[in-house]
């Protein structure tokens, strides 16, 4: 049974969800309630199961990212009992990770640390791609060749395929790891919540993915060098290798998908995942992308302690990934000393961040992606022998 859902849609924020998952779904007791959340925080694309007045239905929802100030709802539901919504999305990023500008400048970054022969034959593996014709060539703006665009567009794939052949090539799990950090003082056990030794986690998909570039059939091997574009970016973002744990978490965060802050008096609250993954803007354009690329390229060089000290140290994923856990304490969450607040908190209980805390964060992000350009030169040389 169905219920139009009648919308004009504004400008688009590309932020991501704000509603939470109750254990794989999210109760939602009437229809309005639904509306209610949308309207208020956005969505996501997902398929979850939803219940609506008592019995869980199947819901696939397409593309949504619409923040409250960004949409304009006129809806009417004719049946009462089962909610089905479609939100059609403009803007090209999808918040899962580093957003799509991030992934490009990660990739970009790789592209010129390759030589001309390797840059040939990546493109020559990445045209056997499925979805060469359908995603990694379209949409080509001036200013790239069709080699280089093809090439960033392709560290883009793992999140399109969120939405677009889900069944086949989407896994989320291989996005992250959790490395639990349990805030100072509280009695929650870390040992209780360490990643699966079985888990198919970033760290070890980069390895199977690595292995399938070198020995993979050639749709195989298109397909998983599209997954180390990605992965070598996730890996480096620091809330991908990391849960909290606290009081107010006593299951985690999420890597910041559950919690909340608030960047400046005034403010509303803000997840602390999105957050992260917007620090290196949203444009893909060339101006853009190049802008930051140059900034990563100048603080490479000015603070070499900081790059080519963990680059030359930590060579191996995990490596990587505990690096990055590293940061996601020190950085992220100030060693449990920043101010956070759950998706039912108001944005007045929540204290702001600390002074400069945004501008500190957008400095390690520049670092964090100078390291991820280097490594992820180095691992494609290293898969393309």
């Amino acid at each position: 049974m169905f219920a139009t859902f009648k919308l004009s849609i504004g400008l688009m924020s590309g932020i991501r969800p704000k509603y939470k998952k109750l254990q794989g779904h999210r109760k939602l007791d009437e229809p309005n309630d639904l509306m209610r959340s949308i309207r208020t925080h956005g969505a996501e694309t997902v398929s979850h199961e939803v219940t609506l007045l008592g019995r869980p239905q199947r819901r696939a929802a397409t593309a949504l990212y619409p923040g409250p100030k960004n949409i304009l709802f006129a809806g009417e539901f004719i049946m009462k009992r089962v909610l089905w919504l479609v939100v059609f999305l403009a803007a090209p990023s999808q918040g899962y990770c580093w957003n799509n500008t991030g992934h490009m400048i990660t990739a970009r970054l790789a592209w010129l640390n390759l030589e001309e022969g390797q840059r040939a034959a990546v493109i020559r593996i990445l045209k056997k791609h499925p979805h060469y014709d359908e995603f990694l060539s379209t949409d080509k703006p001036a200013g790239f060749s069709e080699e280089e665009w093809v090439f960033l567009r392709a560290a883009t794939w793992p999140d399109w395929v969120r939405s677009h052949h889900k069944a086949e090539y989407h896994h989320a799990t291989w996005h992250f790891i959790n490395y639990p950090f349990v805030a100072p003082g509280s009695a929650i056990d870390p040992n209780t919540h360490q990643p699966p030794a079985d888990e198919e986690n970033i760290v070890r998909q980069l390895g199977f993915a690595v292995k399938k570039v070198k020995s993979g059939n050639q749709e195989d091997q298109a397909v998983y060098l599209c997954w180390i574009l990605h992965l070598v970016g996730d890996i480096h973002q620091p809330l991908h290798t990391t849960a909290y744990f606290s009081n107010a978490f006593p299951d985690g965060d999420r890597g910041g998908n559950l919690a909340y802050v608030i960047l400046h008096d005034g403010a509303n609250k803000t997840q602390l995942h999105p957050m992260w993954d917007g620090l290196l803007g949203k444009s893909t354009s060339v101006s853009a992308i190049g802008n930051v690329v140059k900034q990563t390229q100048e603080l490479a060089e000015a603070d070499q302690e900081a790059v080519k000290t963990n680059v030359n140290e930590n060579k191996t994923f995990e490596s990587w990934a505990k690096e990055s856990f590293e940061v996601a304490k020190q950085t992220a969450y100030l060693n449990g000393k920043l101010p956070l607040g759950d998706e039912d908190a108001e944005a007045a209980d929540i204290e702001v961040v600390p002074e400069n805390y945004t501008k500190n964060a957008g400095h390690v992000a520049r670092v964090q992606i100078a390291k991820a350009g280097t490594r992820l030169a180095t691992t494609l040389a290293d898969a393309l022998k």
